[in-house]
């Protein structure tokens, strides 16, 4: 499409490629994909296009591996706004928008934003009912619990662990990857409280 003069296709393939190199472990080729995608839809498309704002996050999850904390904490907050401008507070796509925010912000270190901003989406997505809506659920309560960890508010990252747990077994039964790692934070939990 480079020639075409269809941006807008151009854009898609540019973004797609971005995907496959990103799942392939090619994230600084990535970047660079997804950066020219999501210049190209802001331009064309506009800041609160569904497409731009999921080009954003999906840069956002590349620049994570790439150590990039403090560019994909300004990335998904522009992700962030967009979405919250189009309505869609308490949806899914902004609560995955926010999980991936509070992963960045445990990195950064930002223990009391990060728990502040994950348990008010909790509060605003408690009506999500769907599959979707209850995984992305489950990975607020993992996430959150993990930033009380590291905050060293054990009782508290203990008691959103279990929930995590629970949500995680519910969705998907005793075994698998995502109850194991719920689990995991919450045996964190409990270590932090002597309770050996």
């Amino acid at each position: 499409f480079g020639d075409s003069g269809n941006d807008i296709e151009s854009s898609s393939a540019t973004a797609l490629l971005g995907r496959v190199l990103r799942e392939m472990g090619k994230y600084a080729e990535a970047e660079t994909l997804l950066r020219q995608a999501l210049a190209r839809r802001e331009k064309l498309l506009g800041e609160t296009h569904d497409l731009t704002i999921a080009n954003r996050f999906l840069l956002a999850k590349t620049l994570v591996p790439l150590g990039k904390y403090a560019e994909a904490d300004a990335v998904l907050k522009r992700a962030l706004d967009a979405q919250r401008q189009i309505g869609h507070r308490g949806s899914t796509e902004e609560l995955r928008i926010i999980n991936l925010l509070g992963l960045v912000q445990l990195q950064l270190g930002r223990h009391a934003e990060a728990e502040a901003m994950l348990k008010k989406a909790l509060a605003d997505t408690r009506d999500l009912d769907d599959a979707k809506g209850l995984h992305a659920r489950g990975g607020t309560l993992y996430i959150l619990a993990r930033t009380l960890n590291a905050a060293k508010h054990f009782p508290e990252a203990e008691k959103y662990a279990r929930e995590s747990v629970a949500l995680r077994e519910r969705l998907g039964g005793t075994e698998n990857a995502e109850v194991a790692k719920a689990q995991l934070v919450l045996g964190r939990a409990l270590i932090g409280q002597n309770r050996l």
